[in-house]
């Protein structure tokens, strides 16, 4: 009977060893933050060198960069994705280089996206280089006083599940009581 309750609850860990971590979905949006060095943004993302400006943005308030500026996002948690964000490029000139710790970056430029257009939402969804990673980083790229607009961006962070580690050593022990509380009772 003892080694039957053990194979279940060997089982039962497997599973939940087995099960993938969970992702938490959200949405940075860069209302009512401060400019400044070291900005918590939520969902444990951190941003480094954030300049915020209202105007031209999304919503209320959104991230700015300026002709060779840049801000970098990171994660106190571990690796992150982003799956989009909103953008829009001030001026003929302006240039978006965005960079993610994967050694790789995708440039927006005015030719393919357009200026003061009232922004575009891009989608990074499937694109390997911005999921999974430990920072990302945003820099005005542009050779000739460029301005852009960064708002919006959609974000998967992990969620960690219980640590089936503990959680089946704790099966174990139990298993292990309930065999001495069998033993002493007889």
């Amino acid at each position: 009977m003892m080694i039957n309750k053990i194979k279940k609850l060997a089982a039962v860990s497997t599973l939940i060893l087995a099960m993938p971590i969970a992702a938490h979905a959200a949405t940075v949006d860069f209302d009512g933050l401060s400019s400044g060095l070291a900005v918590a943004l939520g969902n444990d993302l951190v941003a480094d060198d954030l300049r915020i400006v209202t105007g031209n943005c999304a919503n209320l308030e959104c991230m700015a960069l300026n002709m060779n500026e840049g801000t970098e996002i990171t994660s106190l948690t571990g690796p992150f994705t982003i799956e989009s964000f909103w953008f829009q490029l001030l001026g003929s000139k302006s240039e978006l280089t965005v960079t993610s710790s994967k050694s790789g970056s995708e440039t927006f430029t005015v030719a393919d996206y357009g200026s003061n257009n009232g922004g575009q939402t891009f989608s990074l969804v499937g694109n390997a280089l911005f999921q999974d990673i430990d920072w990302i980083f945003f820099e005005d790229t542009s050779s000739n006083a460029g301005n852009i607009r960064i708002d919006d961006l959609e974000v998967l962070t992990p969620v960690p599940l219980p640590a089936g580690g503990l959680l089946l050593l704790s099966g174990f022990a139990i298993a292990a009581g309930y065999k001495r509380r069998n033993k002493a009772s007889a």
